[in-house]
């Protein structure tokens, strides 16, 4: 039609042109142009977070990852300084101390910072200690610091040496050591094999082999200060008595951003809400849920689920360590129309999921003899999993889509929209147009039933035209956007039908077009 348009115009334009005219003469010529198209479908409106089931039925389907339950720090080990002096055990002086000589030694125990947790190994993932010595003595010094059981090979040790230059009160010399603590073990149970938090370290120091006497001048009490700085350290695994506190969790499930939540009444049926826990963590918990609240801001409303046994605390058992991957153990509750609300609360429509709960560790103590352990790419996790079959009534439900305009020239004029319409659902829909900043295009135009045959979709056509201004028609060519607002109720409502993933609402939006020309 288009094609035709234009070839009459190009010939108008030639015999005009071929005429003597004193004025211009002007024509307008109209037609139907398409601007804008959209379709909806209940993928649209989960967001493609559903599936088919064997009789064709289209569910809801929403699943939420918990993990860890705010155990996240347990095992962390936060910066740490330990700052420690060391004085040469004289008294008096001066003495000439001959080159290979020990003036301090001295075995440590240094307690490690830990966020409560009684650990005694970790494997480190990454971070760094760094080993800072400042000498205050007039002598050359040769110092060797041993830090016991940390390596990348389990029990051996990582040994330090320095050499510095004689220093003084006034002006100390000094040595830095960065150790790359990526894979190390670290052993903290100290000397005695038994502590927590402990890490043993060796410090010798002797005078520089390689010198006189007469160049290492030593006064009693002068001293030597060593800083040991843990930075950034990350644990890959842990080992040890976690104790028993409690940490809580506060998780929002948003359905919203997963789904284009509909708004308006529902009634559904056979809906279920699945808790599923698998623990891989090598303590033993006690697991409490104490609030499942849907929350509907749209309508400022919220509904706590209820039934079963979901507020009721259950116990988990720790997991074994099998050289590397931890063992696992399950545990499940399920709710469905049954035994809970679990449709109600569905049928409220929420935008969130309000989960909160907490974990107690270890509620029997240190059962383990501290062989409590955490591997951190395994954590426990908990699934929430929401399945709704898209069997329902719906009172007021409304759906939205956000169609895109598109205007090829603007040396037109439009005074009508022409709304072409496919109804594949099997009710009847009001039907609402506005511009992106809320002007009213159209409202409450009727489309009617689909023809759909169970899950055959055969949809019913009708076609709608609105009248517009032209301060419309700008509004809409600037955002480049229309509103679609569709709005249902299903037949005898609360009578359930089923709906298919075949259905759809077709909009296609055409512009009556009409465009100005003036020839001289």
């Amino acid at each position: 039609m288009r094609h035709r348009i234009f070839a009459c115009l190009i010939v108008c334009i030639s015999l005009f042109s071929s005429c003597k005219k004193d004025e211009a003469t002007t024509w307008e010529s109209n037609w139907v142009a398409p601007v804008a198209h959209g379709r909806l479908t209940l993928s649209d409106l989960t967001a493609d977070n559903g599936y088919t089931d064997n009789a064709g039925i289209y569910h809801l389907y929403f699943e939420k990852i918990i993990s860890g339950f705010g155990t996240s720090d347990l095992t962390q080990i936060p910066d740490t300084n330990i700052s420690q002096k060391f004085v040469v055990p004289l008294s008096g002086g001066p003495f000439q101390i001959p080159g290979n000589t020990a003036i301090i030694t001295q075995n440590q125990n240094y307690s490690v910072e830990t966020n409560g947790t009684g650990l005694r190994m970790v494997k480190v993932k990454s971070g760094q200690m760094i080993v800072h010595v400042k000498s205050y003595v007039n002598a050359y010094l040769h110092p060797t610091f041993t830090l016991y059981n940390v390596s990348e090979v389990y029990g051996n040790n990582t040994d330090i040496d320095f050499a510095l230059t004689p220093g003084s009160a006034a002006a100390p010399t000094e040595g830095y050591y960065t150790v790359d603590m990526s894979n190390k073990y670290v052993v903290l149970s100290g000397t005695s094999g038994f502590d927590y938090n402990k890490l043993s370290t060796h410090l010798e120091i002797k005078t520089e082999q390689n010198t006189t006497a007469d160049q290492n001048t030593i006064y009693g009490q002068d001293s030597v200060r060593f800083e040991l700085i843990m930075s950034d350290l990350v644990i890959d695994y842990a080992k040890g008595y976690f104790g028993n506190d409690t940490y809580s969790f506060n998780e929002t499930f948003n359905l919203a951003q997963s789904a284009n939540m509909p708004t308006g009444l529902l009634a559904l049926d056979q809906a279920s809400f699945g808790f599923h826990v698998t623990h891989k963590m090598g303590f033993d918990g006690k697991l409490k849920i104490d609030n499942v609240m849907g929350l509907n801001t749209y309508m400022n409303t919220g509904v706590q689920l209820t039934g079963g046994n979901l507020y009721n605390p259950f116990f988990i058992t720790r997991s074994i360590d099998n050289g590397g991957t931890a063992s696992v153990s399950n545990y499940d509750i399920n709710l469905n129309e049954g035994n809970s609300n679990i449709t109600s609360f569905m049928g409220s429509l929420p935008y969130s999921v309000l989960f909160t709960g907490s974990l107690q560790l270890n509620p029997f103590g240190n059962v383990s003899d501290g062989n409590d352990f955490f591997y951190s790419d395994q954590l426990t996790e908990a699934k929430l999993v929401v399945d709704v079959p898209m069997r329902l009534a719906a009172s007021d439900l409304t759906l939205r889509d956000t169609l895109n305009v598109e205007v090829n020239t603007d040396a037109v004029r439009v005074s009508s929209l022409t709304l072409d319409i496919q109804n594949a659902f099997p009710m009847e829909w009001k039907l609402n147009l506005t511009t992106l900043g809320g002007v009213v295009v159209a409202a409450d135009l009727n489309v009617p039933n689909g023809n759909s045959i169970d899950a055959l979709a055969l949809a019913t056509s009708s076609t709608l035209v609105i009248p517009i201004s032209e301060a419309q028609w700008n509004t809409i060519k600037s955002e480049g956007k229309l509103i679609l607002q569709v709005v249902s109720n299903t037949p005898s409502f609360p009578q359930l039908v089923n709906l298919y993933s075949s259905y759809f609402i077709d909009v296609r939006v055409k512009a009556g077009v009409v465009l100005n020309a003036e020839v001289e």
